[in-house]
């Protein structure tokens, strides 16, 4: 395993110009990576000192899946384009989830638009005893799916404000001891139509 104690803990990844082939430490050249998932596997996998991943503007068409706990860290911080959130889209089609944290996992998003071309589709997705960190986000439109789904003790944070700028079955959705927690600024640009925006079920709470 590469510790990672010297130098960069940054890895960069952009789905226009990198290759999963790459080392991720440039943003350039041979450098970025290809996908998110790679990065996250890289840092979860091979880094015994922690890192986190930075994205290129741009639209990615996968997110990514972390299950279990991190080396040396609680999160992994995955940062867009907190300036121009618009700038950094992660689309996925039906059914899938942008961003889906279980098993003890810990992520921190921010600086991007989550958005889905097809049905069923979750933005934020943790279960089982899972953190998610949040803000400066777009929540686009995710047709009869989810935009925040938390399950088993998981516990969702704003960390600062985000956006709601398309629609969606449920805003946010919590079952079984979870905890979603938003002091933070919400922002809708129009009206938006919601099946119902939060619904918490055995014991969750929505603090804002």
């Amino acid at each position: 395993a590469n510790t990672n104690l010297l130098g960069s803990n940054v890895l960069n990844v952009d789905e226009a110009l990198g290759a999963d082939t790459n080392d991720g430490m440039a943003t350039s050249g041979n450098g970025p990576l290809l996908t998110i998932q790679r990065a996250v596997n890289i840092i979860q996998d091979e880094w015994l000192g922690g890192g986190s991943i930075q994205l290129a503007d741009g639209t990615f068409t996968a997110g990514a899946n972390i299950t279990g706990s991190l080396h040396g860290q609680t999160t992994i911080a995955i940062v867009g384009n907190a300036v121009s959130p618009s700038s950094c889209i992660i689309q996925v089609g039906a059914s899938a989830i942008c961003f889906n944290v279980q098993d003890h996992a810990g992520l921190s998003l921010s600086g991007m638009r989550l958005v889905s071309t097809g049905s069923g589709a979750i933005g934020i997705g943790a279960r089982q005893f899972s953190i998610v960190d949040f803000g400066d986000l777009q929540f686009s439109t995710m047709s009869g799916g989810t935009h925040i789904s938390l399950e088993d003790n998981s516990v969702a944070s704003a960390t600062a404000g985000y956006s709601i700028i398309g629609d969606a079955a449920v805003h946010i959705a919590a079952s079984r001891d979870c905890m979603v927690n938003i002091p933070q600024t919400v922002t809708m640009n129009v009206a938006r139509a919601f099946t119902t925006f939060a619904t918490l079920n055995y014991n969750s709470q929505l603090i804002g």
